[in-house]
């Protein structure tokens, strides 16, 4: 299949996976890595002419397919963040803790990617409401996408 797939989101399933309606007969496949955007383009205006200039596709997360059904595919965040650790001079306090994180430094952290979604149930989200994910929301192939952690792929946290 040549053209990019694009379909929308179902179903939001947790702060992880979601539902998009396409799937096999669409030639979706496991693995395919799919944009979410908004369900329509942010629309730019010229501040001089006051005539709309183009619009603006804004993602809000990255998933990738785990399960393809017929009609449906199951898809997954994987993207992982990492925040680097820190080291700091040696001080005058010697408990151990102290030593080793001054000699080493904190550890890097990892941070897998979650979906942002509303549901009372969860914790309120960090940024502004158009983040949020949600069912109608497009989804988006991105071809030729080589993703740098790969190795992330099967993790599950």
């Amino acid at each position: 299949m040549n053209s990019t797939i694009a379909g929308q989101v179902a179903q939001v399933v947790n702060s992880r996976e979601l539902v998009i309606n396409r799937g096999l007969t669409h030639g979706v496949k496991e693995g395919m890595i799919f944009s979410i955007r908004e369900e329509s383009a942010l629309i730019i205006i010229d501040p001089e002419t006051n005539e709309e200039i183009g619009g603006l596709d804004r993602e809000k997360v990255r998933v990738r397919a785990v399960e393809v059904q017929e009609n449906m595919s199951i898809c997954k965040t994987y993207r992982v963040f990492i925040t680097r650790g820190t080291r700091t001079n040696l001080s005058s306090s010697f408990s151990l803790d102290t030593v080793i994180t001054q000699l080493y430094g904190k550890p890097d952290e990892r941070k897998l990617e979650t979906l942002r979604i509303e549901d009372s149930r969860l914790p309120p989200p960090l940024s502004p409401e158009q983040s949020l994910v949600k069912r109608g929301d497009r989804a988006v192939e991105l071809r030729g996408i080589r993703e740098l952690n790969e190795e992330s792929k099967d993790e599950d946290d």
